[in-house]
């Protein structure tokens, strides 16, 4: 990824923090503000990679110190105190939103955003997917692929391997 991201490998050593792990992600801002996915996949095929912005939100270590056993809030707390330091336009932190859960996915769904990532404030720093975070989805709505076999009806032979009931394949994106 550092060859695919020279900008961003560039940028981070400015910040001044040594020893560092951050956890964040990596999107292309449209003109309106919001990620879009597909600009994040033309501007690595396209080589544009300085439109690429690394939105970060957490630090499991942060200059040399191990936070992982901190709770959530206060990895962030010491993580924006520490970017404040130093600006860069293609680095920046990634604030929490107020309000309850509801009422931010309700805003995020009218800013017309895909959803958010709810975590817990409490929660220590684990690596993988826990119980501590959910994705909060604006659309209802997923894809599935389906296909059918049926048995020929007379036109061929039915390869042995085949079945001859039918059956269906679905698949979620």
């Amino acid at each position: 990824w550092t060859d695919k991201l020279p900008h961003l490998a560039r940028a981070l050593p400015k910040l001044g923090l040594d020893d560092t792990w951050l956890d964040g992600e990596v999107v292309v801002l449209r003109p309106d503000g919001r990620s879009s996915f597909q600009l994040l996949q033309n501007a690595f095929e396209l080589h544009a990679n300085s439109r690429i912005v690394y939105f970060v939100f957490d630090a499991p270590f942060l200059e040399g110190l191990d936070l992982r056993q901190l709770p959530l809030r206060q990895r962030k707390n010491r993580l924006k105190e520490a970017l404040a330091k130093k600006s860069q336009s293609s680095i920046r932190f990634s604030d929490d939103l107020s309000g309850t859960a509801q009422e931010v996915l309700d805003q995020a769904c009218k800013l017309g955003l895909e959803g958010l990532i709810g975590k817990q404030a409490e929660s220590v720093y684990v690596a993988g997917r826990t119980k501590s975070w959910i994705k909060l989805k604006c659309r209802l709505r997923q894809d599935f692929v389906i296909a059918g076999y049926t048995a020929p009806g007379g036109s061929r032979p039915r390869p042995p391997t085949v079945p001859p009931a039918s059956c269906c394949l679905m698949s979620k994106s």
